[in-house]
């Protein structure tokens, strides 16, 4: 059974058949809209590369507390300008104030890759320490 949404144009038509989705391009609007991510199969991506050096660009991200102007409510993010010069493809104009947004779900495979690479530093530097302290490794 085929269900329309009214919400969405002509152009950026998607039908919903069971599990499966038909578009009039080839790859989905949606899908293509990386700030309304939600298509992630391998099928529909072109220049796949693995994320490198996270832990370097991480270092240089600034965490930030603040409130909205107008607002007394205490947020927590990054600020756009910033992140713009370390990770581009993150930040985007919003189309219509001129002000920039932040697609904060890309941050999430950017922190995986650094925990991995992490984990792998750590793994090494336990095993150099339960090296150095064994008595009969260090007698060889």
């Amino acid at each position: 059974m085929l269900k329309s949404f009214p919400s969405v144009t002509a152009s950026s038509l998607i039908l919903f058949s069971s599990m499966a989705f038909a578009s009039l391009d080839e790859v989905p609007k949606r899908c293509s809209d990386k700030f309304q991510p939600w298509c992630s199969d391998r099928n529909l991506k072109t220049n796949i590369e693995a994320i490198q050096s996270p832990i370097e660009k991480i270092r240089t991200i600034q965490g930030v507390r603040y409130q909205l102007k107008g607002s007394d409510q205490t947020e927590f993010g990054f600020i756009a300008q910033d992140l713009q010069g370390i990770y581009p493809e993150m930040v985007r104009d919003d189309g219509q104030s001129g002000y920039l947004r932040v697609d904060y779900r890309s941050m999430i495979p950017i922190l995986l890759e650094a925990i991995k690479e992490q984990q792998t530093r750590i793994d090494t530097l336990q095993l150099m320490l339960a090296e150095s302290s064994n008595p009969k490794l260090n007698a060889k």
